[in-house]
């Protein structure tokens, strides 16, 4: 049958798309430019003789770089929500944790030797420190190659933004070549007591934004795919760069909203975690000095603060290819926590809500599954008369659906399944990557919704589930086929045994809700033949 065929590729298609989402997160855009796997010159830096090149003293290589033995001093910034550790070689950040729903969340990942640390500028000098306030230092250093290096971090009092600033100032009589450069990594840290949501590795994240006639060009880069072994150069204009996973980001920011990033060096290594930098480097004559300041955005991805701070910092929400329904998918979550104060209860109220939207496609699948078992005597007639006419029998198929007002082939019980495929795949997103589910409990073993049931009873009951739909709506005239259906059940609790409970808890209910209009509409009588199956 047509129809079973077309619900087990669906269904087929539905376990593919699980799969491939758990197992290979869509994390890969690559923008046309980023093709280089070498470092290339960053934009906007312009090309220097000979005899200044001899005068260029470059911050050394991460391979050649050898910390000094000198004593480390570390300086604390304080507001009141994060707090951040400022060591003094390289006046690096070591520690940025974040106070959010009750917990400290650490977003540094832990040093290792050879390491890039957030923030830090020639690592071997022991910058020394001046507090300004608590949410306020500055960090000096005198470099041995003749100039003095000042950098500023300062807490905002309005968050999410913050701010850091670095004044080149040569000291001595010859035209210096300064080449140095401040960024974020390795990765993006996200330990957070009892959330277990997080299992992607962090990425490098571009987005670019160009004038192209009235539009405006937007891209993104995520090398989640590759395997390493990066270390290039992205001209701009950038209107953000940074390092993010699901739930949090790191983000340099231009201070002027209408200004732009010129360039940024992406750094992912064939083993480690990736760094983003912005370029420092111009040249400076004797006494001369350059500024350059950026806002800085360290904090979780949650999406309605980011779209209304504005900066296009949203768009590092991956809510994957059906974005426009997670969002909406959100927002209904959203409103329904704010009924319960559970989000597990939310997605049981919102899927209900799902049922009642779709019930008069429910309803007319539901007529024609009927409908079709009541042809099935019929079909099974055709089939024997014509088994070696196959363009007759499709002939006569054809004709008795028509009779019978089945306008598409008997598949009209198939449209509300297919309505379902790009809402399931919206809630995985939703429950992926939305920062307000991260660690979100439900009720008894549930403890994290974005996390998979640890002793499987919801898979298992989703299972039953299916189990029970199948039961009701199996129209297969094959036998064969017919057992292969009532598979799908067992095949599915596999599948979804490692996936977020949130998302077997809306397939569960979507199951169930979906059992209860069965039964309701043969009570009323519409369905009369149902209630024998």
């Amino acid at each position: 049958m047509k129809n079973n065929n077309l619900l087990l590729a669906v269904a087929l298609t539905l376990g593919f798309i699980i799969l491939w989402n758990h197992f290979i997160v869509k994390k890969y855009t690559p923008p046309p430019s980023a093709v280089s796997q070498t470092t290339a010159p960053s934009a906007g830096i312009a090309a220097v003789s000979k005899s200044e090149a001899a005068a260029k003293r470059p911050e050394p290589a991460l391979s050649e770089r050898k910390r000094t033995p000198a004593p480390q001093t570390t300086t604390q910034l304080k507001s009141e929500n994060v707090e951040v550790t400022v060591g003094s070689l390289g006046a690096r950040i070591s520690s940025w944790r974040i106070f959010d729903r009750g917990h400290w969340v650490e977003l540094v990942m832990p040093e290792k030797p050879g390491s890039r640390a957030p923030l830090e500028t020639y690592p071997d000098e022991n910058f020394s420190a001046k507090a300004l306030s608590d949410k306020e230092a500055i960090f000096t250093v005198d470099h041995p190659d003749g100039f003095r290096v000042t950098k500023q971090i300062t807490l905002l009092s309005e968050p999410p933004f913050h701010k850091v600033t670095v004044t080149f100032e040569n000291t001595s009589k010859t035209p210096l070549l300064i080449d140095s450069q401040m960024g974020w990594g390795d990765g993006i840290n996200k330990k957070e007591e009892g959330v277990s949501t997080d299992r992607d590795k962090p990425d490098a994240f571009l987005v670019e934004e160009r004038a192209v006639g009235l539009a405006n060009q937007v891209r993104s880069w995520r090398p989640g795919f590759l395997k390493g072994g990066i270390d290039t150069a992205q001209p701009g204009p950038f209107k953000w760069a940074g390092i993010d996973n699901n739930h949090f980001l790191a983000a340099f920011l231009p201070v002027d909203p209408k200004g732009a990033i010129d360039a940024i060096h992406v750094i992912f290594p064939k083993k480690g975690l990736p760094f983003v930098e912005v370029p420092l480097s111009f040249k400076l004559n004797p006494k001369e000095s350059k500024t350059e300041s950026y806002l800085l955005f360290v904090g979780p991805k949650k999406y309605d603060e980011l779209k209304a701070a504005g900066r296009g910092l949203y768009e590092s929400v991956d809510f994957g290819v059906f974005s426009p329904i997670a969002r909406i998918l959100l927002k209904g979550l959203k409103f329904f926590h704010s009924l319960t104060g559970n989000y597990g209860w939310a997605i049981v109220l919102l899927t209900i809500l799902i049922q009642i939207l779709v019930f008069p496609l429910t309803r007319r699948s539901l007529l024609h599954s009927v409908r079709m078992k009541d042809l099935q005597p019929q079909i099974k007639k055709l089939q024997d008369q014509f088994k070696s006419d196959p363009k007759r029998l499709q002939i006569e198929t054809f004709n008795l659906y028509k009779k019978n007002g089945m306008k598409f082939m008997g598949m009209e019980g198939c449209f509300p399944m297919l309505l379902q495929i790009p809402v399931f795949i919206g809630f995985y997103a939703t429950l992926r990557v939305a920062y307000e589910l991260r660690g979100a409990p439900w009720i008894f073993w549930i403890h994290d919704l974005g996390a998979a049931d640890p002793h499987y009873v919801l898979p298992i009951l989703m299972g039953f589930g299916m189990f029970l739909q199948q039961k009701l709506t199996a129209v297969a005239a094959d036998p064969a086929q017919a057992r292969m259906m009532m598979f799908m059940p067992i095949i599915f609790t596999f599948m979804f045994l490692k996936l977020p409970a949130g998302l077997v808890l809306y397939w569960f209910v979507n199951s169930i809700s979906t059992v209860v209009v069965q039964k309701y509409l043969a009570w009323r009588g519409h369905t009369a033949p149902l209630s024998a199956a």
